[in-house]
């Protein structure tokens, strides 16, 4: 498994938004940051993708001061715990995570065994899709 560091935002998302899309309303909070990075928006950021071989397993985004956003496509058993280790060993700060619930959890525990440091979970909260509409 390897994290791989995209300079260059367009080739980012042409990787990676066919995933994305799969699950649009999900993944809208990356989309929206994604583009706003590509406009021009972030000057800080980091843009990766954690690979195994040819398949993506999973993107992060980070926009400093901001939460690291972390989706997984793949379940992949110690994905999480590899990517905190890889972020780690690169010098990466990582103030918090926005994520699936599991994931997020997942990853802090990792990130917290190598670090030491101490987490708080600062919002726990759901996402509301409208899949039909009931005409009167």
């Amino acid at each position: 498994m390897e994290l791989i560091i995209y300079s260059d935002s367009a080739v980012f998302s042409a990787e990676v938004s066919p995933f994305l899309y799969q699950n649009e309303d999900v993944n809208s909070l990356f989309l929206g940051i994604l583009k706003q990075i590509q406009t021009g928006h972030y000057k800080n950021y980091l843009l990766a993708l954690v690979k195994e071989g040819e398949e993506i397993i999973a993107a992060c985004l980070l926009t400093p001061p901001h939460a690291l956003q972390l989706v997984v496509f793949q379940d992949v058993p110690g994905s999480e715990k590899e990517i905190a280790r890889h972020l780690q060993n690169l010098g990466i700060q990582v103030s918090g995570i926005v994520g699936e619930r599991k994931v997020c959890r997942l990853f802090a525990k990792a990130w917290i065994d190598k670090s030491g440091e101490k987490i708080d979970v600062l919002m726990d909260q759901g996402l509301y899709r409208i899949d039909a509409v009931n005409k009167m």
